[in-house]
């Protein structure tokens, strides 16, 4: 089964002079930075942050389903399908990235990355796709669409705001 398995965790230093390098640390890629007084609650960290970014990894996915499944309805129609593919092919790299990450320092970092990536890939075929349907006057077609960019968008804010409340622990 694909998933994303973060690993990563700073030990501490214990004959550094500045406190939070005593700690394990963890860096994410939202710019979030939690220490833990026990390699346990780190790891524990890890784990909860694993269940949460593979359940927005699979939301994600699902927006990605049903916009490669309205492109495919109306790929007969369309006269600009290269751009879109290649949008398609780098989500697929993306993709793929997410669930190859894990063990190296900055994994943590680049996981996060591949979310923002897959998310304006996502919003940038959307947005040809909508306007298309709007110059053809389909606008139910382009309604239904819609929605996407903003299932996105919260699964973004989500992704960008995890760890917040964490702090030093």
């Amino acid at each position: 089964m694909k998933k994303i398995n973060l690993t990563y965790i700073r030990l501490p230093d214990k004959t550094s002079y500045m406190t939070w390098q005593k700690t394990y640390s963890i860096l994410l890629g939202n710019e979030i930075k939690v220490s833990f007084s026990s390699e346990k609650k780190a790891k524990k960290f890890i784990a909860d942050t694993n269940r949460f970014l593979n359940l927005q990894l699979q939301e994600l996915n699902q927006v990605y389903i049903q916009l490669f499944a309205e492109y495919r309805r109306l790929w007969f129609i369309i006269d600009f399908e290269e751009n879109i593919e290649d949008s398609f092919h780098d989500i697929n790299k993306y993709f793929k990235k997410l669930t190859k990450h894990g063990h190296s320092e900055n994994s943590n970092i680049y996981v996060f990355l591949d979310f923002i990536r897959i998310s304006n890939e996502i919003k940038t075929v959307t947005e040809k796709l909508i306007t298309f349907l709007k110059d053809t006057n389909n606008y139910s077609g382009a309604n239904i669409l819609s929605s996407l960019p903003l299932r996105v968008d919260n699964i973004l804010d989500a992704v960008n705001n995890y760890g917040k409340d964490q702090g030093q622990v």
